[in-house]
């Protein structure tokens, strides 16, 4: 059986197999296209964890800045893709909805050092100019907000900081 001859839409290149030896560009097939075949991906990645996701999760725990620097460096092989992590980790806040993570409750940033005083005067001026409004209201209001702003903020916020940083 001969093997077929692809030409490379990328660079235009003549190679047999599955990737440009020129470029790294995949050959596609009809079966790539399909749907099912997103899921096999999706399931794939949630199911094959290889040893670099838990290389990349110890090395940014143990030594901070460590996979950034490899990673410029060209030292990418043993750690686990950036996007993918980054992505994967979206996901999980999203899907877990008891983890606080941005949407801290009111009384957090009342008693924070940097800012309390100001958000404590922020809900007394409130209270003052809302006489029927209680405290325990104005904490299920800020809850409520606070839970889908959260959401939003990091999907702004995370792409902002990595530009800057």
């Amino acid at each position: 059986m001969n093997p077929t001859t692809n030409t490379c839409k990328n660079c235009g290149n003549s190679f047999q197999g599955k990737y440009c030896n020129q470029c790294g560009e995949k050959v596609y097939l009809e079966k790539d296209r399909k749907i099912i075949h997103l899921f096999e991906e999706v399931f794939h990645f949630l199911t094959h964890f290889e040893g670099s996701f838990f290389t990349t999760l110890k090395t940014m725990f143990t030594k901070p800045g460590q996979v950034s620097t490899d990673y410029c460096d060209g030292i990418r092989k043993k750690y686990f893709k950036p996007l993918s992590l980054f992505l994967l980790l979206v996901v999980l806040y999203l899907l877990f909805p008891l983890a606080s993570g941005l949407n801290m409750p009111l009384k957090n940033h009342l008693e924070n050092a940097r800012y309390g005083a100001y958000a404590t005067a922020k809900v007394n001026s409130y209270l003052t100019a809302h006489p029927d409004q209680r405290f325990k209201s104005i904490e299920q209001l800020f809850a409520t907000k606070s839970e889908k702003l959260s959401k939003i903020l990091l999907v702004f916020i995370l792409p902002l900081c990595a530009l800057v940083l």
